[in-house]
């Protein structure tokens, strides 16, 4: 099978429960300001990306939860493709908007009201905590520093001792979701690099995501929330990119999932395939589509008892 394309759906155990969680947008640099003019890029990951009323939400120096910043309803933000860069500004910048889409870079103002509503973020050099939610208002990825803050957010994250220099930004220097936690992939008070990436590695990343390989296209999984110790439904939502011919699909599970491996579990819509199990993957060859948006249903999984991240693997590709 010739792979096409690679989903890392990230599970995140705290206490009893666990949260399933596709990453979709990273924080990818943050500019600290000696003024106001202070700007947070972020790097989309997944195609079709709806941005539509997620918030950016930040905490003073002290650790203090501040008013967040809405992404609007507009349909600018409802279907975003990955490797977009997305620099959001504070209105005391001087530089202009950019709001094509088409070159997958987009500048947008704090204080352009089609946009965005509520507060826009403070940075604050000696402790500092701002993440990006969703429409649910799930945290997706945060970054922070210094003592005040090192609690005031949850995973995925990436903590950093701080404090941050003014006239300078904090960026994320590597290529993968794997390396994206540790603070040493991160530098602290480095020179801003607005919409462009922060290193080679980086600037490859971004290049990678938006190649448009054969069989691009996106997939959630779902429910989001479950318990640790109970039997769950696993759901996968794929939509393909009618640009390419989709004939096999695979689903790798983690080892440290159990499920039945019985075919009487697996449950499809809106195509047809031969369906096989072999270990911890299933496999849909022959697979004809009649429509361009399919679910799968896997049932009786148990999840993993131990925190950590997990991957799910989903590939499509022709045979």
């Amino acid at each position: 099978m010739k792979k096409i394309n690679l989903l890392l759906l990230l599970i995140l155990f705290t206490a009893n429960f666990f949260v399933v969680k596709g990453q979709s947008i990273i924080i990818n640099e943050i500019y600290n300001s000696s003024s106001t003019d202070e700007w947070v890029e972020f790097l989309v990951l997944q195609d079709g990306l709806d941005l539509r009323n997620w918030n950016i939400h930040d905490f003073s120096s002290s650790g203090g939860s501040q008013a967040p910043l809405t992404f609007t309803a507009n349909a600018l933000w409802s279907s975003l493709r990955k490797g977009t860069v997305i620099v959001v500004a504070r209105s005391e910048n001087t530089f202009a908007e950019d709001l094509d889409p088409s070159d997958y870079t987009l500048t947008v103002k704090t204080n352009n009201s089609l946009y965005f509503t509520g507060n826009p973020f403070t940075i604050a050099g000696s402790s500092e905590a701002i993440e990006i939610k969703d429409a649910s208002q799930i945290h997706i990825h945060g970054v922070s520093w210094g003592a005040n803050n090192i609690n005031s957010i949850v995973a995925p994250k990436v903590h950093l001792a701080g404090p941050a220099v003014s006239n300078t930004s904090i960026f994320f220097n590597e290529d993968d979701l794997t390396k994206i936690g540790i603070a040493a992939n991160w530098t602290m008070t480095g020179a801003k690099s607005l919409g462009i990436g922060n290193s080679v590695n980086n600037l490859n990343w971004i290049a990678g995501l938006r190649a448009r390989s054969e069989g691009s296209g996106t997939v959630a999984i779902a429910p989001q929330i479950v318990n640790g110790d109970q039997l769950i439904n696993l759901t996968f939502n794929y939509v393909r990119d009618t640009q390419y011919a989709i004939t096999t699909i695979k689903i790798i599970f983690p080892i440290e999932f159990v499920w039945s491996q019985n075919l009487n579990g697996v449950a499809t819509t809106n195509f047809s395939a031969d369906k096989t199990i072999s270990g911890d993957t299933v496999s849909f060859n022959n697979v004809v589509f009649s429509a361009d948006s399919i679910t799968i249903k896997i049932d009786s999984v148990t999840p993993a008892i131990f925190t950590g991240y997990y991957k799910f693997q989903f590939l499509t590709g022709s045979a």
